[in-house]
């Protein structure tokens, strides 16, 4: 009877809960998208768009050059930097829905549940639309979306070569889908040490595969490609990493540091962020105060409260991810402790491997984070975490698929409703 009730949801609740999504989405244009002020680190990007120049120095000498490059030539055209930027970033995270849902229909199973096939490819791209867009990366003027477009593609081919035990032709591509990723934002090496700290873990042959290694040719080859011009003029690639310029006293590390120090002494609330103004006039009123050098200087001269700022933000990261992947985040985490016969004897292994990157990356960010890791940090590894979640159904019965499905519409529509009245 149970089992009739929840087939019988299904389409219902599915249909709820991309209604509930697209109802946040339109909070979320309207005031991101359409914003006519500038939102979290846009300035920059707008200033070097705004140019007007779309020769090839100018668009290899600056950082960000992929997203850069795209915000030109829009630019070129609709003469409006701000909406430039953030009709890329938006065209990008529509393209990785569409990436995601027709990957997966091409090469895993869609028959989730005894329901038609509609309702099944329904509930697949309902899915990865709402973990894409949860971030609003999508509707915000910076390289977070290119980025994480380019990072998701290159993870999942070449995670489907290892776990196959395949020889791609086409790991050229996945090269140049790392070097655009890297280049757009170098946060992306945070996930490539994460990923390759798994390797060593679970598939450590795979470390020395050809796979790998040709990757890693093409990825150094494109990436120079991209930095032609400061190599040639200046001997060096461009970078798009935040720096405050020596003059001012201090530096990111510094500013953090306190930051985290003024918050876990509850002088600040942790989404408040300091300026290097404030910073400096901190250094004057405390000339005694020493500062550490780097992250492992902190941890090693105040290990409470590096524990304790990890602490924090582990337990927020915790939320954020059941927040954002909803009942497929524990679903995955139990699935290595489900001990039954299937086809794929390795599927504890795969399970393992996919949460131990996507762990091993988020304890990455939350060190070097020191106050506070910003979770869309993670997006790109969230797409790679549901891609999965969602292929490791098969090993599960229909029955059990359909509550997970259906508890996750439910626990969506929530979510969706509490953020769009509350901004949570």
């Amino acid at each position: 009877m149970m089992a009739k009730i929840n087939t019988k949801l299904f389409p219902l609740l599915n249909v709820l809960f991309l209604l509930a999504n697209l109802g946040l989405q339109f909070v979320n244009f309207k005031f991101f998208f359409l914003n006519p002020l500038s939102n979290a680190d846009e300035g920059g990007y707008l200033r070097q768009v705004s140019q007007g120049n779309v020769s090839w120095s100018y668009i290899s000498g600056s950082f960000s050059q992929p997203y850069t490059f795209l915000g030109c030539i829009l630019d070129f055209f609709i003469k409006d930097a701000a909406l430039s930027n953030r009709i890329v970033s938006l065209i990008f995270g529509m393209a990785l829905v569409l990436f995601l849902f027709f990957y997966f229909r091409k090469h895993k199973s869609t028959i989730f549940t005894e329901n038609p096939k509609f309702w099944n490819d329904f509930a697949l791209f309902n899915i990865f639309f709402a973990v894409v867009t949860i971030i609003r990366g999508h509707f915000q003027g910076t390289p977070d979306m290119t980025s994480t477009f380019f990072t998701v593609i290159g993870f999942i081919m070449l995670i489907e070569i290892i776990f196959n035990h395949a020889r791609d032709k086409k790991v050229w591509l996945i090269g140049l889908f790392f070097a655009l990723a890297f280049t757009a934002r170098p946060t992306f090496l945070v996930m490539m040490v994460a990923f390759l700290l798994t390797l060593l873990l679970f598939y450590r042959k795979a470390l020395i595969g050809k796979p790998l290694l040709l990757t890693g040719v093409f990825f150094a080859a494109f990436t120079a490609a991209i930095n032609l011009y400061p190599i040639t003029e200046k001997g060096n690639i461009v970078l798009d990493v935040k720096e405050i310029p020596e003059s001012v006293g201090t530096n990111w590390f510094e500013m953090n540091y306190l930051m985290a120090k003024k918050w876990d002494a509850g002088e600040i609330p942790r989404t408040q962020w300091l300026s290097s103004a404030e910073v400096m006039n901190f250094k004057k009123m405390n000339p005694d105060h020493v500062f550490p050098k780097n992250h492992f200087d902190l941890l090693i001269r105040e290990p409470g409260l590096y524990s304790r700022q990890m602490l924090r933000m582990g337990s927020i990261s915790i939320y954020s991810s059941f927040r954002y992947l909803y009942l497929f985040f524990p679903f995955l985490l139990l699935l290595p402790f489900v001990r039954k016969k299937y086809s794929d004897q390795d599927y504890r292994r795969k399970a393992g491997f996919i949460i131990c990157f996507y762990f091993s990356a988020l304890f990455i960010y939350m060190f070097f984070a020191v106050k506070l890791m910003e979770f869309r940090w993670m997006h790109a590894m969230l797409a790679v975490y549901i891609f999965y979640a969602l292929d490791f159904l098969k090993y599960v019965p229909q029955k059990q698929r359909l509550l997970l499905f259906n508890g996750t519409f439910v626990l969506g529509i929530l979510f969706c409703i509490v953020a769009a009245f509350r901004g949570v």
